[in-house]
């Protein structure tokens, strides 16, 4: 694992300038945070130790926290979380904290990660992939909430019905050859949370979503605004690694 925390510090590098070369996106910009909603996130909660890079770890809950930030309340979604905010357009979170290090954080706290396959048949070998990665509750504390609310209350599908029953995984991305460099795949398409499932993702559904941007999409994820805060809202995601029921 130590080896996967000096990789990320030479991608989170890259990323950073690969995020400063790209032109910001264009179109009718989200409504801001409020001086009410931009209040100072608080520090972690008591028992979690801080890494590198901005996550926390509470090994013994199996829980990860990260700093977020809403960057965007409108269209279908590619990514639950995204890193940085190039690609806050296609997001509705952002947070700093590079995909190498999520996963190592992941790691950490006892989590394992599916054996992704960066191949044509993605797809098809999801079902055996979903069977190795561990399955997790994603909840998400704004500041000002007086606790984290589930993620999938958060979303809507794309004919505005809530998204009752949600259940993500530990999917892990992958690494890959980038002119003699291993990086990591998830650093480079700054999918953290996918909203439908990639290769590319750290975390992913285990339910089935529609890319909103391939045609005859039908049934994909949005933001829910009524229950997000306005654009600019700082918060803290928690991934914690689902109960096992007892055979």
């Amino acid at each position: 694992m130590a080896a996967l925390v000096l990789t990320s510090v030479a991608v989170a590098a890259e990323v950073e300038k690969t995020r400063a070369a790209e032109p910001a996106a264009t179109g009718k910009p989200a409504p801001a945070a409020t001086a009410e909603t931009a209040q100072p996130l608080p520090p972690p909660p008591d028992r979690f130790i801080e890494l590198p890079g901005g996550a926390s770890v509470n090994a013994a809950r199996r829980t990860v926290a990260l700093p977020v930030e809403v960057v965007n309340l409108s269209g279908g979604l590619e990514f639950l979380l995204t890193l940085g905010k190039t690609k806050d357009y296609e997001a509705v979170l952002s947070t700093t904290v590079a995909g190498t290090l999520l996963h190592f954080a992941l790691r950490s706290a006892g989590m394992e990660a599916a054996e992704v396959s960066p191949d044509a048949n993605f797809e098809e070998k999801l079902k055996a992939q979903l069977e190795k990665g561990t399955r997790v509750e994603i909840a998400v504390q704004f500041a000002g909430d007086d606790k984290p609310r589930p993620l999938q209350q958060l979303l809507l599908w794309s004919d505005k019905s809530p998204l009752e029953k949600a259940e993500w995984y530990f999917a892990g991305s992958y690494f890959k050859n980038e002119e003699g460099a291993n990086v990591y795949a998830a650093d480079r398409s700054l999918c953290l949370i996918a909203s439908y499932p990639t290769p590319e993702m750290v975390i992913g559904p285990t339910f089935a979503v529609d890319n909103p941007y391939k045609d005859g999409s039908k049934r994909y994820l949005i933001p829910n605004t009524q229950a997000l805060p306005p654009v600019g809202t700082q918060g803290r995601l928690f991934i914690q690694a689902k109960a096992v029921a007892a055979p």
